[in-house]
């Protein structure tokens, strides 16, 4: 019953909503997500992060890094995986294709793109948190002197001490690295296309055009004036197309004209792979690629983003390693460079890929903005923009850039988002994410990982945190809370269990770097929320044995009411609950309090099952332990068995609980779930016996019950009531037995047939006669809730039954046993008891005067040997 699904399915939570499979486009390779709940666990629980104490600063943060790492490999090792799962299925002869070979394709391949965004955000995560806290305290600290006053001094160096004091510019800067490090590169085959490609042979289109009508028109021609002037001797052709007549690489510009179509598609698509390189940050390939395609002229002009560096002036590099290395490399010029490439960007009717290559190069955004396809490449315009904007306005503050080169436009990034910030902003990044999230066009944007990813990077987590707590609280205030049509979502889905996996533990990991969520906080009390949603969610996928490790996390009370409301949905095996309360023993939870509340939640999630009594006109008839389980049931017996695990303290609340479950079963006549508490829950296994003078102390007796549970009155009056609801569970069993044994009377009855009754007979004296004199016929008793309707509706039956066995028992063992009926009838009248009082209401003592009155004349036909003279009883 609680073995482990390997499938990874569900099980049953009915007081959870955290998940939902109804959806078409969840497969089982999504619900199968166990292995990685148990694989960021198991690397939870080995990492020394939850273990703080003895952990200086400086430890907490190395472990905190180890284990970002480790979710890290784990992704990426998915990452591998998937891939080859993918050109496995893509090998796939076709023969060999099942019906679903396409739909498995896709699946997998956005299982990959999954997997790759998520190892994207535990990197981005693990370089924001070693930033973070190593730059914590820390602020930007003036230039020294000596170095802003030397005008020989490399533009580098001062990049270079910008990177190191100022912790702002250096995150715009660990950021632009990971969006660049997972650009897609542009692959051998983009390069090679196919009717694209041409090597070296440049425009070659239009060269053969000019060569063409250079033989139609003789004479040399001039251009030098724009190339519209003929030759003074033959008048210009005009063409259909108006194609430059020179060569040159500034020829389309200067003269206002185009290539031929050919090689414009050719110069769009190399500017497209140049573009794909300098997103991937590799401009080395960007300008080997344009040499390839024999224009050096456009590697050259790629060339001028890099800082001048002369090391007999700026010292040696960290890379040089020969003297080679030692001659002065880059461009002093750099921000003049910056300009002409804006003034190309900007160009009016260029290619939007040439516009964006060197839109790139100077840091603009408008350029770049109509090439852009995901949401990363929009964060890489706005971020590359700020950190050249940033640092050209370094530049310009200690007045290292040249009059006469500020007299050119330029982009400033800087200024750019100061005009649209509002006066409540401290940052530019909140609102350029929240920007690119709102962007319809980007179908990646509203992806959850890139949600998470927009808050790492724009320390709004928090926000994501209080997101998932709103929806989580909305699911148990509203039953049909739908989180699809719920426009404050933003891209979040408290349903995704892959997406509360990731923010739960970045969630921890920030935690125990006391990086916010701190105790008394809302956003604390939002961040247990959210752990108690993931701890649900480890349920629903049956990974109980993982919820202690998450509960210590949460502040005592809070585990308790989360791990309680989990166990009363546990319905494994006795071994994984013992293991389940050693867990919790190792993590410092409070075992007592969590059992208690599993009794709790089973009690009040079950509750309304057992509204309706089945008392009714015509009493209760025992027709055997019939029906099964309902399940209902059976978290009510499991509730009981969790407490049995407890320690002895909870022994009065185990007695207690468990009387409210016999009433339960009782007034709504489910014999069969009550005879499964009788034998596994037994009084025998959780009261501690008593003894009154040395001597076994009646427990049915209040006075005589042992205080050994607890000193509460309402402790040893539910130990009574308990042993008078077994009592009666025990007379039924012992009912069912004897009337098994007389279902198999043979046609002709013998003397043995009597013989193999009597013991059942006996056992039936041994425990009915006791019921149905004393059954909860106790003032203290009958004054607590429902033990006098439990009367009204089995004490009848029971007498009636109890009546039919003697009945029975004369008939097939002894004459003399019918006797017996006439010692019942006397207890039953008897003005001391309150047996004749539970019959009112019934229907059933008429019923009952009659099978009296039948046994009567029985036994005065057996005492005088026949029926004659019986007058009065024939009435």
């Amino acid at each position: 019953m609680g073995d482990d699904r390997s499938d990874g399915s569900p099980v049953d939570m009915e007081d959870s909503r955290a998940l939902t499979f109804e959806d078409e486009d969840l497969t089982p390779m999504d619900m199968n997500i166990q292995p990685e709940l148990i694989a960021f666990a198991t690397r939870l629980d080995d990492s020394k992060l939850l273990r703080t104490t003895g952990l200086d600063v400086e430890e907490t943060t190395a472990a905190a890094y180890e284990l970002i790492q480790s979710y890290q490999l784990y992704a990426g090792e998915h990452v591998e995986e998937t891939a080859q799962a993918i050109d496995e299925l893509e090998s796939t002869p076709p023969e060999a294709m099942g019906e679903h070979h396409a739909h498995e394709v896709f699946q997998a391949k956005e299982m990959l793109k999954y997997w790759e965004l998520e190892h994207q955000t535990w990197e981005l995560f693990g370089a924001l948190v070693s930033h973070r806290l190593s730059s914590d305290g820390h602020s930007y600290a003036d230039i020294p002197p000596e170095l802003a006053n030397d005008k020989y001094a490399a533009d580098a160096r001062i990049r270079n001490y910008f990177f190191n004091t100022d912790a702002s510019y250096r995150e715009l800067t660990i950021v632009l690295e990971w969006l660049r490090r997972y650009a897609p590169e542009p692959t051998a085959d983009d390069i090679e296309a196919d009717g694209l490609y041409r090597g070296d042979r440049g425009w070659m289109y239009t060269k053969e055009k000019i060569k063409s009508n250079k033989r139609l028109r003789p004479g040399k021609q001039l251009a030098l004036l724009g190339g519209g002037l003929s030759n003074g001797f033959m008048p210009s052709v005009t063409t259909a197309r108006d194609g430059v007549t020179e060569l040159d690489p500034d020829a389309p510009c200067r003269q206002q004209r185009q290539l031929e179509e050919e090689d414009e598609a050719w110069e769009r698509y190399l500017m497209k792979l140049v573009w794909g390189f300098l997103r991937k940050g590799e401009l080395q390939i960007a300008q080997d690629l344009c040499e390839d395609a024999g224009e050096f002229w456009r590697a050259a002009s790629l060339s001028g983003g890099q800082d001048a560096w002369d090391s007999k002036i700026d010292g040696p590099q960290e890379n040089e390693e020969s003297m080679e290395d030692s001659c002065v490399k880059g461009n002093r010029r750099r921000e003049l460079w910056k300009r002409m490439c804006y003034a190309i960007a900007r160009r009016r009717g260029g290619d939007e890929f040439e516009q964006a290559v060197y839109g790139t190069l100077c840091g603009d955004i408008e350029s770049v903005l109509p090439v852009c396809e995901t949401w990363e490449d929009l964060l890489f315009v706005h971020v590359n923009a700020l950190v050249e904007g940033y640092y050209s306005s370094k530049l310009a503050k200690l007045s290292r850039i040249p009059a006469v080169v500020s007299q050119f436009p330029s982009f400033d990034a800087v200024a750019y988002h100061a005009r649209q910030a509002t006066p409540q902003e401290d940052s530019v990044i909140p609102r350029i994410v929240d920007e690119i999230a709102s962007n319809e066009r980007i179908q990646d944007s509203k992806l959850p990982l890139r949600t998470i990813q927009g808050s790492l990077i724009s320390l709004r987590f928090h926000e994501l945190v209080m997101e998932l707590d709103r929806q989580l609280r909305l699911f148990e205030e509203i039953p049909d809370y739908d989180v699809e049509s719920d426009e404050q979502s933003i891209g979040l889905d408290a349903t995704q269990p892959r997406l509360l996996r990731v923010i739960v533990h970045v969630l921890m990991i920030l935690q125990t770097l006391n990086a916010g969520f701190q105790e008394g906080t809302t956003y604390h009390r939002a961040a247990e929320n959210v752990i108690a949603g993931y701890i649900s969610t480890l349920g629903e996928f049956d990974k109980f044995e993982l919820v202690p490790l998450y509960a210590s996390r949460l502040s005592p009370q809070k585990a308790i009411a989360v791990v309680g409301k989990s166990l009363a949905a546990f319905d494994g095996d006795q071994h994984r609950r013992e293991e389940l309360i050693r867990s919790m023993h190792m993590h410092g939870i409070d075992v007592d309090g969590c059992l208690k509340q599993a009794m709790e939640q089973s009690l009040k999630m079950t509750e309304p099952q057992y509204a309706m009594s089945i008392i009714a006109e015509h009493g209760f008839v025992f027709k055997g332990f019939t029906g099964e389980l309902q399940p209902e049931d059976k978290r009510l017996i499991r509730g009981l068995e969790w407490l049995m695990l407890g320690s002895d303290a909870l022994r009065g609340e185990l007695v207690r609980r468990g009387c409210e479950v016999y009433k339960r079963f009782l007034l709504t006549g489910r014999l069969s779930a009550a005879k499964v508490l009788y034998t596994d829950v037994n009084s025998k296994k959780i009261i501690p016996p008593a003894e009154v003078n040395g001597f076994a102390a009646d427990m049915m007796d209040v006075e005589e019950i042992s205080d050994g549970l607890d000193d509460s009155e309402e402790s040893r009056l539910a130990a009574a009531v308990y042993f008078h609801m077994e009592s009666l569970i025990g007379s039924m069993i012992a009912l069912e037995e004897w009337r098994s044994a007389l279902a198999k009377r043979p046609e002709r009855v013998d003397r043995g047939f009597g013989r193999k009754l009597k013991p059942y007979y006996e056992e039936v004296m041994r425990n009915l006669p006791d019921v149905v004199k004393t059954f909860l016929d106790e003032k203290p008793l009958l004054a607590l809730p429902g033990v006098s309707d439990i009367r009204r509706i089995y004490v009848p039956e029971m007498v009636i039954s109890l009546h039919r066995v003697h009945v029975e028992a004369g008939n097939a063992i002894n004459k003399g046993l019918l006797m017996n009926t006439l010692e019942l009838a006397a207890d039953v009248a008897d003005p001391a008891r309150n047996i004749l009082d539970t019959f009112k209401g019934t229907g059933r003592l008429e019923e009952y005067v009659e099978e009296v009155a039948a046994a009567s004349r029985n036994i005065l036909g057996a005492a005088q040997g026949g029926t004659e003279g019986l007058g009065i009883w024939t009435v």
